[in-house]
């Protein structure tokens, strides 16, 4: 859940921002309420509760459905809500409404147990008939027949968004986690490579580094060229197989011997070749010349 405003750049001006909530992990997002308020969840997120931060109330609004509608709830007195809490583990039904009257501190306790709802069935049985629970996986976006995100598909267990019921407050729901094919996406580009202006690939980056220095691997001492990674796994990616990053054929750098580096594979031979040619030269003449 947040706050913000829906544009290209973010706005400070509070009649433009809202309040919204999100169903897969921020890949989309929904507008519940205008203006900004202040949240909480409980029950393990069956229970949302906000009030209107920039101005006094006498009421708090909840949702049993994750947004979908709102009810409220008076409060006692008027207030100007700073803070709503419940317990750490966000289990219960109970909350706390932290807030002002008067410059006064003000605390009220919300209980929504008085709803009277049963608790809810087969957490341990999601999708199936009778069962007041679903899975839901986290995805990037990229893929619509599979839902990975950072190369791995990972399953959740969540009460469904209209059912009339409380979680346990010893419910453990499970989650299930199976690596995902490699994709392109679940790699970025090498250092010394950047992203192409016109594709998703990985180019040779025309910038060079600061401070960066780049030195020829052992097959230089061998040949003119090596090969380098373009690509490399994002961080905390679990993908496997699938998708495999081509490499890039980079030329070894030609360094001088008054430089102190040390000479191409190719040249280094020309010059072994050339020496053996003096060496022999220089033996068939004595050889003349006695």
């Amino acid at each position: 859940m947040g706050i913000g405003n829906v544009g290209p750049q973010l706005s400070f001006e509070s009649h433009e921002v809202n309040t919204y909530l999100s169903r897969d992990g921020g890949l989309n997002w929904q507008e519940v309420r205008k203006g900004v308020h202040i949240y909480e969840f409980g029950n393990h997120g069956a229970v949302l509760v906000m009030a209107d931060i920039l101005a006094d109330t006498d009421a708090v609004i909840y949702s049993m459905d994750e947004g979908q509608s709102w009810q409220t709830l008076h409060l006692s007195t008027k207030m100007n809500v700073t803070n709503i809490l419940t317990e750490p583990r966000a289990v219960a039904t109970k909350f706390l409404a932290y807030g002002t009257v008067g410059g006064a501190g003000v605390v009220q306790y919300l209980d929504f147990d008085a709803l009277g709802w049963m608790p809810c069935r087969k957490p341990d049985h999601p999708n199936d008939d009778g069962s007041d629970y679903e899975t839901w996986s986290p995805s990037d976006g990229f893929t619509a027949d599979v839902a990975c995100l950072l190369g791995q598909q990972t399953r959740y267990v969540r009460r469904k968004r209209s059912t009339e019921c409380f979680n346990r407050r010893e419910t453990k729901l499970p989650v299930v986690s199976e690596s995902c094919s490699c994709r392109r996406e679940d790699f970025e580009c090498e250092v010394g490579f950047e992203l192409a202006v016109d594709s998703n690939n990985c180019i040779k980056s025309s910038i060079p580094l600061v401070g960066f220095v780049e030195e020829d691997p052992p097959e230089c001492k061998l040949r003119d060229t090596y090969t380098a990674n373009m690509y490399r796994r994002i961080p905390g990616d679990h993908c496997e197989n699938g998708w495999y990053p081509p490499q890039y054929e980079v030329r070894c750098k030609e360094t001088s011997v008054s430089s102190g580096g040390s000479l191409p594979g190719s040249l280094k031979l020309v010059l072994l070749v050339l020496a053996v040619a003096v060496v022999l030269y220089v033996a068939r003449s004595d050889r003349f010349q006695d």
